[in-house]
């Protein structure tokens, strides 16, 4: 879709299980709120859509909502909707969002191990919230966006390149609001922000108070200046995405020179080059080798993965708690790592509470393992972005004969696991559905699968079965009979990236059932009590309250300040995704409060205080 205009709609655009869209140069102005959708709960009212669909090129788009001008908005409007487009290298890339209630959400599985979506160089304007990520029905590994936003290389182009909202500017009072004003709100997996050299003019990095600093970690460029022309230049040419084959080839052949040399690099550096050495040593290294087992591991820093600090982390007849602390604090990255921390939960000698704190300050910083592998991601998102440029173009081009041949070679030569899935889809397109399902059950012997992901190839063989077993002689389809209604039921329901939505779509199209779309939007009525969007006011609070340890197992405790609570206050509890937990009654002459925290399951939670029904402060807490 390029180049159009699309004023007052319920939904713009909405494209579900479709790969490589290209949604292009289009205008965007949202209902003025006198639109309503009877009977549905959270429905979606916004501009774009893209319900597990990968490959797509969103660019140059612009949105706007005026009715915004007036104060809050009636509904909720999102500018931009992603849903589950899985662990493909994907991007969203130089749109405008003016006076949106959300600019872009992000909801459920957008990323790998390494890879995944990069929200990049888009320019928010008086926006309420800029960016939300936020998950879904899946719970572990791989919710969220890509682990990095932006690259450490130092080239203009690397550092993410987003403007925010400078919310101050907005004119719009945040108390009078049910909506919380972000710039950049994440309630899923961690990742770094890296951006341009702080300037006031735009405003090119998330600000204090206005993003969860517990899930992003923020790093500068110090010697990048942000300039829209240099630092976003259009991957659009005369109108339109299509560029010539040669282009495309020769920017995939040459950021594959330049992953190949940095993979080499990470490589001979992590775990010193042979991770399964290091892993003997540490099984059968003795409690008199321990001095000698924490200095190698100290000499491989800060380049240890997550699978040697995990097993040093087990070997606890060994390494102490001070010297697993000594081994993480030299690896920084652990401290973003959920599984790793988990490991330290399980250790049978609890870790300290002080030593965990020195392990958590890592949260903040982002160490040389992380800055090279998001150089590495650099590299790889050019890759794809000319990969899906150049199916794009073949797809497209009228002379071509055959063009499924084309990309059918292209995705052979890949040979990665999404574009085992890819392939799959391609010879269904062409009615091979043989060669379909030969490709979805072969899948494990070729790849090393994670439970997540052996999850999803069992949907992929059930779909991909149930379609061979409906191929008529005649090449036409049978109805569906009720085991596989039930099967279709059940893939649908487990919200699996892409393929929950073809099997959604074959219940839809069979006409099983009817669906409306929702959005999963943040209870912002929770948080807004916690987020002070007020620059004047931001700066002037105090604080009234303290807590110690921090982060915690067993118990917190809270010390106030009552020189400011000469009345009852009341202390509530909330978790990330703005419920309340529980709510403890202060009198006013309590100086220190202990809160049982054992009932708690791991995790991130914000506690605020109230007194006289005003918000005195909040303040983030870790439990572990």
């Amino acid at each position: 879709m390029h180049e159009s205009v699309f004023y007052k709609c319920i939904a713009g655009i909405y494209i579900s299980g479709f790969n490589q869209p290209e949604i292009l140069l289009n205008e965007f102005y949202s209902s003025n709120g006198s639109v309503t959708i009877q009977g549905l709960e959270d429905p979606f009212y916004g501009d774009i859509y893209l319900d597990e669909c990968t490959g797509y090129h969103v660019e140059g788009n612009k949105f706007s909502c005026q009715y915004m001008y007036g104060g809050a908005p009636l509904i909720t409007d999102i500018g931009i909707y992603i849903k589950d487009s899985g662990s493909d290298d994907n991007e969203i890339y130089n749109n405008e969002f003016e006076d949106m209630e959300a600019g872009i959400v992000i909801e459920g599985i957008n990323k790998g191990e390494t890879t995944g979506l990069c929200v990049k160089c888009n320019d928010f304007e008086t926006c309420m919230n800029d960016i939300i990520v936020v998950p879904n029905a899946w719970e572990g590994t791989y919710i969220g966006i890509r682990a990095t936003q932006g690259s450490s290389r130092n080239d203009v182009t690397a550092p993410a390149g987003n403007t925010f909202t400078t919310h101050s500017a907005a004119g719009v009072d945040n108390g009078s609001s049910s909506k919380s004003w972000w710039n950049y709100l994440n309630y899923c997996d961690d990742f770094i922000y890296y951006h341009h050299l702080k300037d006031e003019d735009p405003l090119t990095y998330p600000t204090e108070d206005n993003y969860t600093d517990s899930t992003i970690t923020l790093y500068e460029q110090y010697t990048l200046v942000y300039s829209k022309s240099t630092a976003c230049p259009s991957g659009i040419s005369s109108g339109s995405s299509l560029k010539s084959f040669t282009d495309f080839v020769t920017t995939m052949n040459n950021a594959q020179s330049e992953i190949e040399l940095l993979q080499d690099q990470y490589d001979n550096y992590v775990d010193g080059g042979n991770t399964d050495e290091m892993i003997v040593d540490i099984l059968t290294s003795m409690p008199d080798n321990a001095m000698a087992i924490r200095q190698q591991l100290l000499n491989e820093s800060p380049y240890l993965s997550d699978t040697t600090l995990k097993q040093a982390i087990a070997k606890e007849n060994v390494l102490p708690n001070v010297m697993v602390r000594d081994i993480l604090v030299a690896n920084p990255q652990s401290a973003k790592r959920n599984y790793v921390l988990e490991e330290i939960n399980n250790r049978f000698d609890p870790m300290p509470d002080y030593l965990m704190a020195e392990i958590m300050a890592g949260e903040e910083v982002v160490g040389a393992k992380e800055n090279l592998e998001s150089q590495i991601e650099f590299w790889r998102n050019i890759k794809q972005r000319a990969f899906n440029g150049l199916i794009c173009q073949w797809m497209n081009d009228t002379n071509l004969i055959n063009p499924i041949d084309s990309v059918l070679s292209l995705y052979n030569s890949e040979n990665t696991l999404e574009s085992q899935y890819r392939l799959a889809f391609c010879y269904l397109d062409i009615n091979n559905i043989t060669e379909a399902v030969n490709k979805i059950t072969s899948i494990p012997q070729n790849y090393s699968l994670s439970n997540m992901e052996t999850a999803i190839q069992g949907a992929y063989i059930d779909y991909f079965t149930i379609i061979q077993n409906r191929f008529s002689t005649n090449g036409c389809m049978t109805p569906l009979d009720s085991s596989q209604i039930a099967s279709l039921f059940q893939i649908m329901e487990a919200e699996y990236p892409i393929i929950s939505v073809y099997a959604r779509g074959t219940l839809i199209k069979e006409g099983v059932i009817d669906f409306n779309e929702k959005v999963n939007f943040p209870d912002n009525t929770a948080l807004q009590n916690f987020f002070i969007n007020n620059d004047e006011e931001r700066n002037s609070r105090k604080n009234y309250f303290d807590i110690y340890p921090n982060p915690a197992s067993y118990y917190t405790i809270v010390y106030l300040n009552t020189d400011e609570l000469n009345t009852t206050s009341v202390l509530k509890i909330f978790d990330m995704n703005g419920r309340m937990l529980n709510s403890y009654i202060l009198n006013s002459i309590e100086t220190e409060v202990i809160l049982d925290l054992d009932y708690l399951p791991n995790g991130v939670y914000n506690l605020i205080l109230i007194n006289q029904g005003r918000v005195l402060d909040f303040q983030r807490m870790i439990k572990f």
